[in-house]
C-alpha cells in the first residue's frame, strides 16, 4: 500500500512507502495520524490518500523531535475525508424549518457536496436509484449522510478517483456469512434485557408536566403498551424539558429504539475482511453457539509498511443507563427557559412574585445592616486615634531609616562609573548609546553606500553558493555545491514531454520539470512502464546563446532506489565547428560503485553546447512497476576554483542529501599564495638584503590607511611606532566585503576604501575580487 502526498496547487508531489499510519472513521474520531521521515513528510494543509480508496485526508498539524535523542521523523495529524464531512454543518433554507432532499442519489449527494461549499473536495458519483430524507435540525455533514444512507438501505462510501474524493451510497452489505469466530477475533457481548420502559418528561411542572410512556417488547418492538414487568423492565427517564407531547410521541419513539440492541462485538480482522461504516456484521461464535447482529459503526485501519490491518467498532451496550435528555426548538428557534423560585412564565412572559416569606428576609437583612453601620462609627472614632499615632510612627521611622542610609553607605565598596553610566545615590543609570542611521556623509554601525550595495547583492530568496562551476566573473548566487545544473528550470529554458506508449504526448508540468534539477533526492518524476519522457536543456538565454563555461565534463543521472530505466539517452548540440555542428549522441556508462548503484553518467566532450537532450524509456522495475527519475546533474572538469572550495555531492556519508544551511565557506587560495610569498622571503640572497638596507639611507615615511588611519616616518634606527586612529566607515565597509567577495562597480576603484581587490574579467560592469 502506498501513500500519495498531494498540494492542492501543484498536485500529486511524491509517494511514500515507508511510513506508519493510524486512521479511525464512523461513530467518531474521523482522523489519522501518519508517522514518516522528516524529509518526506507533507506539510500543513497538504492532503494523503491511498489513491483507489477512502483512507486519506488533509493534515491539520505536523510535529517532530530535536536535539541529540531525536528521531529524523515527524509526526502528522489531520482529519479524516470523514471529518472534513463532519466539519461541515447541513443549515435548512431561510424560511425553512428543515432540509429535505429527494431524487436521484447522484443528483442528491452533488447538491449536498455543493451546498456545504466541498465541491473543490469531493465529487458525487453517478446513481439514478431514487432516495428522499429530511435532516435533523443543524446536523453535521458526515452524520446528515450517513443518516440519510440508512434511511434509504444504502451506507457512505468514498474513494479517491479522478483528483477527488468520490462519494456514493451503494447498498449496505449483510456480511453473515462471511464473519466467523474462525475468520475473526472479536469480544462479543449478548444483552438479554436493555430499556424497555422510557418515561419521557415534557414541558410543565409537577402535576402539569407533559409526560408520555413507551415500552418495548422481548423482540425490540417500541409501543404504548407494557408486556415486560417485574425485574424484567428496566425504565429510564428521557428528560425533554421544552417538548410538548406531539413532540415526545416523536422524539421518544426514537429514543427507545435506539435502546434496543442485542449486545456489542468489538471485531479485529485477520483475514482479508473489509467491510465498511453501516454494513451489517452477524458474528456467531461456534465454540459457544451465541450470535449477534449489529452495524458497523466505526472502522479503524492500521497501515505498517505497506501491510494494511482492519479493527471494527459495531453495536452498543445499552442495558445500565436510566436516564437521557434533550431539548426541542419553537417554531422560531431560539432557547428553552424554566421558571425559578419567585418567577412565573407565560408565553414570553417572566413575572416576579414576592411572598411574606420573601419580606420576612428582607426585614431581618435590614436590622443587620442598621447594627452593622453603628459598628462602623464606633470603629471610625478607634480608627482616628490610631492615625494619630501612625503619624509619629511614621517619623520615628524616616528618621531611623536616614541614619541606616549614613550607616551602609560607610561600609559598602565604591561603585566607580564607566562610560556611558552615572550613579546617584543608590541609583544607577545608563545613557541611551543607540546610533544613529547611516547616511552618505555620517558614519554609524556601517555606511549608507555599504549597506545599500550589501541590501543590493544577494536578494530575498536567493541561495548563497558554496563554489562557481562556470568561469570567471560569473555571479550566480543559485549554485549548490558542484553541480552546473543546479536550478536549470530557473536559469535557462527547460522543457518536456511524456510519450505514452500509444504515442500520445502530454507537455511535463512545471513541478516535474524542476524536481531534476531540485539538489533532493527525494523529488521524483514517475515513467509509468511503456512511456518514454524526453527532457530539453536550452542555453539561448545565455550569452552567444551556448553553456555559460567550459562544458567538458559528467551528465549523471540518477534514480530513485531500485525504480531504474530500461534506458537512458543524452545528445548535445554543438555549435563549435572544429567538432562538427549539430547533434552529438554522449557515451554513457551505468556507475559500477554500489554508491551509484541506479546512476548513468554521460561524458560531454563537445565544446560549443547550445542545447542537451535526455531521454528516458520507462520499464517495470523493483516492486512498483515504474521508474522514477531523481536527478540529472553536471559536474565540470574545469570549475572555476578561485572564489571558494567545493565540496562533493557523491563523498562518502553525503550521498543524495543537499546542503541544508549555506554559508561563506573561506577562500583557501589566500593561504597558499601567502606561503609562497613567505618562502621567496626567506631563500632572499645576502646581496639583496644588502640593497635592500642600502635603501634606508634616506627617511621614509610609513602610513596605515583602511580600517585605521595613522603614519609616521622611520630611517631604520630605531623601533617604529605609528598611532593609528578608528577609522568606522572603512571598517563598516571591509565587514560587509570579506575576502572572496565579488563586487560591481561603475568605475571605482574599491582599493581606495580599504582591503586589497584585483580586477575579474567581467562584462558590463567592473567586477572586484577582494583578495586580501
Amino acid at each position: 500500500m502506498v501513500l500519495v502526498v498531494h498540494d492542492p496547487e501543484r498536485g500529486d508531489l511524491r509517494e511514500l512507502l515507508d511510513f506508519e499510519l493510524d486512521l479511525a472513521f464512523g461513530s467518531d474520531e474521523n482522523a489519522f495520524e501518519l508517522t514518516c521521515a522528516e524529509g518526506l513528510a507533507p506539510a500543513e494543509g497538504q492532503l494523503v490518500f491511498v489513491d483507489g480508496s477512502e483512507y486519506g485526508g488533509v493534515v491539520d498539524e505536523a510535529s517532530y523531535e530535536a536535539g541529540r535523542e531525536a528521531t529524523g521523523t515527524v509526526t502528522c495529524k489531520g482529519r479524516t475525508w470523514h471529518g472534513v464531512l463532519a466539519g461541515k454543518r447541513l443549515l435548512p433554507d431561510s424560511g425553512s424549518g428543515y432540509l429535505s432532499v429527494s431524487g436521484k442519489a447522484g443528483d442528491v449527494l452533488a447538491s449536498l457536496v455543493g451546498r456545504m461549499g466541498l465541491s473543490g473536495l469531493f465529487s458525487a458519483a453517478p446513481d439514478d436509484t431514487a432516495v428522499s430524507y429530511t435532516f435533523e435540525r443543524f446536523c453535521d455533514g458526515y452524520s446528515g449522510l450517513k443518516a440519510l444512507a440508512k434511511a434509504n438501505g444504502r451506507k457512505v462510501a468514498m474513494r479517491r478517483k479522478g483528483g477527488k474524493v468520490e462519494i456514493s451510497l451503494p447498498p449496505a452489505v449483510d456480511y453473515a456469512s462471511k464473519v466467523d469466530s474462525d475468520l475473526l477475533d472479536f469480544t462479543l457481548t449478548s444483552v438479554h434485557r436493555c430499556v424497555n420502559h422510557l418515561v419521557c418528561a415534557g414541558t410543565g411542572e409537577l402535576e402539569d408536566r407533559a409526560v408520555v410512556h413507551f415500552y418495548a417488547d422481548a423482540a425490540g418492538n417500541v409501543s404504548h403498551t407494557q408486556s415486560l414487568f417485574g425485574v424484567d423492565e428496566i425504565a429510564a427517564l428521557y428528560d425533554y424539558s421544552n417538548a410538548d407531547e406531539e413532540k415526545l410521541e416523536e422524539e421518544g419513539r426514537k429514543k427507545l429504539q435506539e435502546y434496543q440492541t442485542q449486545g456489542s462485538v468489538e471485531v479485529e480482522a485477520h483475514d482479508d475482511i473489509d467491510v465498511d461504516v453501516g454494513d451489517v456484521i452477524s458474528a456467531r461464535d461456534n465454540a459457544h453457539g451465541r450470535t449477534v447482529t449489529a452495524t458497523v459503526a466505526k472502522k479503524i485501519v492500521n497501515v505498517s509498511r505497506g501491510v494494511a490491518t482492519y479493527s471494527y467498532e459495531v453495536g452498543s451496550e445499552t442495558t445500565t443507563k436510566t436516564s437521557s435528555s434533550g431539548t426541542a426548538e419553537s417554531s422560531g428557534g431560539g432557547h428553552a427557559y424554566l421558571a425559578g423560585k419567585g418567577l412565573s412564565l407565560d408565553g414570553y412572559t417572566f413575572s416576579a412574585e414576592v411572598d411574606a416569606a420573601a419580606l420576612a428576609a428582607v426585614e431581618s437583612k435590614a436590622v443587620a445592616a442598621e447594627k452593622g453601620a453603628s459598628d462602623a462609627a464606633a470603629a471610625a472614632a478607634e480608627a482616628s486615634e490610631s492615625a494619630a499615632g501612625a503619624a509619629s510612627t511614621a517619623e520615628e521611622a524616616a528618621a531611623a531609616a536616614d541614619a541606616n542610609k549614613k550607616a551602609i553607605a560607610g561600609k559598602q565598596d565604591k561603585l566607580t562609573a564607566g562610560a556611558n553610566v552615572t550613579i546617584d545615590g543608590a541609583t544607577i543609570s545608563a545613557e541611551d548609546t543607540t546610533y544613529d542611521e547611516a547616511t552618505p556623509s555620517k558614519a554609524g554601525l556601517m555606511s549608507a553606500a555599504d549597506k545599500d550595495r550589501l541590501d543590493k547583492a544577494i536578494k530575498s530568496g536567493d541561495e548563497l553558493m558554496t563554489t562557481n562551476p562556470f568561469t570567471p566573473g560569473s555571479t550566480l548566487y543559485i549554485s549548490k555545491i558542484d553541480n552546473a545544473l543546479y536550478a536549470a528550470d530557473k536559469r535557462f529554458n527547460v522543457s518536456g514531454k511524456m510519450i505514452s506508449g500509444d504515442g500520445a504526448e502530454t507537455e511535463l508540468s512545471a513541478v516535474n520539470l524542476a524536481a531534476p534539477f531540485a539538489g533532493d533526492y527525494e523529488k521524483q518524476v514517475i515513467i509509468q512502464p511503456g512511456s518514454t519522457m524526453v527532457l530539453r536543456i536550452r542555453f539561448d538565454n545565455q550569452y552567444y546563446g551556448q553553456f555559460p563555461g567550459y562544458p567538458y565534463g559528467y551528465i549523471i543521472i540518477s534514480f530513485y532506489f531500485a525504480l531504474g530505466p530500461k534506458s537512458v539517452t543524452v545528445r548535445a548540440y554543438n555549435a563549435y565547428e572544429p567538432q562538427g555542428t549539430g547533434w552529438k549522441t554522449l557515451d554513457g556508462e551505468k556507475m559500477s560503485s554500489s554508491s551509484y548503484r541506479l546512476a548513468w553518467r554521460f561524458r560531454n566532450k563537445y565544446y560549443g553546447i547550445q542545447e542537451f537532450e535526455v531521454t528516458i524509456e520507462g520499464a517495470a522495475s523493483g516492486s512498483e512497476g515504474r521508474t522514477s527519475l531523481s536527478q540529472i546533474e553536471m559536474h565540470l572538469d574545469r570549475p572555476y576554483s578561485g572564489r571558494n572550495p567545493f565540496l562533493s555531492k557523491y563523498a562518502a556519508e553525503e550521498l543524495y542529501y543537499p546542503l541544508t544551511a549555506p554559508k561563506f565557506i573561506g577562500n583557501l587560495q589566500g593561504t597558499a599564495d601567502a606561503a609562497k610569498t613567505a618562502d621567496k622571503a626567506t631563500t632572499a640572497s645576502s646581496a639583496d638584503s644588502a640593497a635592500t638596507a642600502d635603501r634606508l639611507k634616506t627617511a621614509r615615511k610609513v602610513a596605515i590607511a583602511g580600517a585605521v588611519n595613522g603614519s609616521a616616518t622611520w630611517d631604520g634606527s630605531g623601533d617604529l611606532a605609528i598611532t593609528v586612529t578608528g577609522d568606522s566607515a572603512a571598517a563598516g565597509f571591509l565587514a560587509a566585503h570579506p575576502v572572496g567577495f565579488y563586487a560591481e562597480t561603475s568605475g571605482a576603484d574599491p582599493n581606495d576604501y580599504g582591503g586589497t581587490w584585483e580586477r575579474a574579467p567581467s562584462v558590463g560592469p567592473h567586477t572586484w575580487l577582494r583578495t586580501k
